[in-house]
């Protein structure tokens, strides 16, 4: 096959995935009767993102070199769900797990095998990284302007009693949500961007990336969420440990402009950031605090007590239904936490087979492209504050990370 015509079903594909990630954050995305109806265009996108996959391989000169130790782990993950569906007839779980968790793995696994990347300007990063740029600074730009006109979207609430209120801080600090119906999961989903926006822009020197990190960057903090700032920094200081001397002088400089950026956006809020961070000292009034604590102990007990925990979970995004069930005391029947939800919903030898692919995608990262090891870093810090699995595009988007750095073998021609 030839060149351009290879290039050309890669950009087809990306353009499917893109087109998959821009559905998923609109706001109606959240009304449960409207998805089941629009799962199954999001399968038939699948369907023809898998023939693609097809056409581009078997007929050109290139071919993938066996990983069997990932398409055991792939396997398995799979199987495992399958029993899932035998023994509790979730159906609505497994297509979720497939559209949300499966697809997006395999899809990035697939992207990381591209022989002919698509170039974006004077970059040399990969169509993942073209992709997520776009598609979360078309986020970002939403929820600015969601934000400045004050549009009210209550009206996507339905049936999610969570969704769309407005957001205030225990301090009285409105809260940022965009279109994704709540301000931890904002947070989350910029984390790529921010780590991108900046590394463009050290490539190109191109302000609109530096412009882009800004105004990430407001929105971030506006959002208030703790989980995603704590990990943005974690990375940060991991970066300035593992950097050389010289990266160690520049990481200086980008930490105090990234300080005075900081205090600069939060002047007009007096100490409304340092307050969040007291908060966590003194929790006794931190509702979010108090209930994540409790729901440890809680999520403990479940898994105890469920004979599926050990085989095959309860489901893939039903955490939060099965909180539903066994009420914990504080009447809140939310996780909270991605680790923990996934323990219950995957069950034990699913939630290690998913852990070591985050652990591989972690390797693969730090040795080949080092600015998605900050990006999952900071991201698997942040999921300690939500369920990952109970909201689309942030289960999609995080697993999609994870299978694109989980296979950096090269392709081979025949």
């Amino acid at each position: 096959m030839k060149k351009n015509i290879y290039i050309f079903l890669n950009k087809l594909q990306i353009i499917l995935i893109g087109i998959i990630m821009i559905v998923l954050q609109l706001p109606f995305i959240r009304q449960i009767d409207f998805f089941s109806k629009v799962k199954y265009y999001l399968l038939a996108l699948i369907i023809i993102f898998f023939i693609l996959s097809y056409i581009k391989l078997a007929g050109s000169k290139y071919q993938i070199v066996k990983n069997y130790s990932l398409s055991i782990i792939i396997a398995l993950i799979f199987l495992f769900s399958l029993l899932n569906v035998l023994i509790n007839g979730n159906y609505a779980s497994f297509i979720n797990q497939i559209l949300f968790m499966l697809f997006p793995l395999l899809a990035g696994i697939m992207f990381a095998h591209n022989k002919e990347e698509i170039k974006f300007g004077k970059t040399n990063s990969s169509s993942i990284s073209h992709l997520l740029l776009i598609i979360i600074s078309i986020q970002v730009l939403s929820a600015l302007v969601i934000n400045m006109f004050d549009i009210d979207l209550t009206q996507f609430a339905v049936n999610d009693l969570h969704a769309y209120k407005t957001f205030y801080t225990t301090e009285g600090d409105k809260r940022i949500a965009g279109t994704l119906g709540h301000p931890i999961i904002l947070a989350f989903v910029c984390i790529p961007l921010f780590f991108l926006s900046i590394n463009y822009y050290k490539q190109t020197k191109n302000k609109i990336f530096l412009l882009t990190f800004i105004l990430t960057l407001y929105v971030i903090i506006h959002t208030f969420s703790r989980g995603t700032w704590l990990g943005i920094f974690l990375s940060l200081i991991i970066y300035f440990i593992v950097s050389n001397a010289k990266s160690k002088i520049t990481m200086t400089f980008n930490i105090i402009i990234f300080v005075i950026i900081f205090i600069y956006f939060n002047m007009h809020e007096q100490s409304s950031v340092i307050n969040r961070f007291n908060s966590l000292l003194n929790y006794s009034n931190d509702f979010s605090v108090i209930h994540r604590k409790l729901m440890f102990s809680w999520a403990l007990e479940r898994y105890l007590n469920n004979d599926l925990s050990y085989i095959t979970g309860i489901g893939y995004g039903l955490g939060n239904n099965f909180a539903s069930i066994y009420v914990p005391s504080d009447n809140f029947p939310v996780i909270d936490n991605s680790f923990i939800s996934m323990l219950i919903e995957l069950g034990t030898v699913n939630m290690v087979i998913s852990s070591i692919l985050v652990i591989r995608a972690l390797y693969f990262s730090y040795k080949s492209n080092v600015v998605y090891m900050y990006i999952l870093i900071a991201m698997l810090f942040a999921s300690l504050t939500f369920d990952i699995s109970s909201w689309y595009l942030p289960s999609f988007m995080f697993w999609l990370i994870i299978g694109y750095n989980n296979n950096k073998q090269k392709i081979h021609c025949r």
